[in-house]
């Protein structure tokens, strides 16, 4: 959250998400964001992306625990 946002992307997990990654991806299964989730809130600082509709994954040992869309203002 927010979605749609603009300066920030705010990751919210579960304790058990300690030790995964977040993957933020654009349309075309770009990696945008690749970052480890140590903690239950995870904030992505979003200025330098561009305007547009992006997925997201959550992944445990290279398997996809949740999945979205995030739409950048």
């Amino acid at each position: 959250y927010p979605n749609p946002g603009s300066d920030y992307l705010i990751v919210q997990t579960g304790p058990q998400s300690a030790g995964s990654r977040f993957f933020l991806k654009d349309l075309t299964g770009k990696t945008i964001v690749n970052k480890p989730i140590r903690d239950p809130y995870l904030t992505i600082h979003s200025q330098m992306i561009p305007a547009g509709i992006y997925l997201w994954q959550i992944t445990d040992e290279n398997v996809v625990i949740e999945s979205g869309k995030w739409i950048k203002k």
